[in-house]
Order: C-alpha cells, then structure tokens, then sequence
C-alpha cells in the first residue's frame, strides 16, 4: 500500500520482493484496523460499526426474553459493544466519528423503548454520556 493524499501512482512507481512485484492496494485490512491510502480511517469506523451493530443484536436478544436492570445492561454493552467499537482507537482514536456514536445511540433508544426515529437530543436529557462519547484519546 501506497500512501498519498490523492493523484495517481506513476507507472514507475512499483516494488519488488524476491524478484517479484508486489501488488499496490487501496486499502489493507492489519490486525482488525483498515487502512486507506490516503490516511482516512472512515473505513475502518465503518467496519468496527459492522461488528459493533452484530454485537448489540446478539446483546439485545438476550434482553428480549429476560428482564435486566439497566445498569447491568449498561456495562454488558461497555464489555460487549463497546470493546468491539474502541478496538484499535489508539491508531484511530483522534477523529470524531458519527458514525460510531450511532450504535450508542441505537442502544439508548431502545433501552428506553422508544423509536429509532426518535430525536437524539432527546437521549442527551436521559443519559449523562451523551453527546461526549468516548471514541478519542483524550477519554481514554
């Protein structure tokens, strides 16, 4: 992988290993943490949502047939989304991603029971994490 802020690679741009040439990719999946050619970790957010958003539905149907405080939900979401949602945040922890917090988000509402469609400043009333969440350096 190549990393440039944009523009094309020249055709004389190629590499060897044992006599052979190694192929020149967009983006590269390293240990779970996708990185692009141009620095941007979106990628790799996107990913982690994906395996965030599998985790809380394998968590929340848990929740459907047993009742659970909500603190005991809280920290279950802390150790079972949340962890899948931090990994690897000390390479891409400086950036402020919508996306992530939108997992969150997915989980209040429906702790709460209410809509996914309902207003997010209404959760920001409800819980004290909000609209802080911890997806940067400076929380960890």
């Amino acid at each position: 992988m190549v990393f440039r802020k944009g523009g094309r690679l020249s055709n004389q741009d190629k590499w060897f290993y044992n006599n052979e040439e190694v192929e020149i990719v967009s983006s590269f999946n390293y240990l779970g943490i996708v990185f692009s050619n141009g620095g941007s970790f979106m990628q790799a957010t996107k990913t982690l949502v994906g395996k965030g958003l599998r985790s809380l539905n394998s968590l929340m149907s848990l929740f459907r047939n047993i009742k659970v405080p909500i603190n005991i939900m809280f920290n279950l979401f802390d150790a079972y989304v949340l962890s899948v949602l931090n990994y690897g945040c000390e390479v891409w922890g400086n950036i402020n991603s919508e996306v992530l917090e939108r997992v969150h988000k997915k989980f209040c509402k429906w702790v709460l029971n209410v809509k996914q469609s309902t207003n997010t400043l209404t959760l920001y009333g409800e819980f004290p994490l909000f609209p802080d969440f911890p997806y940067t350096l400076k929380e960890i």
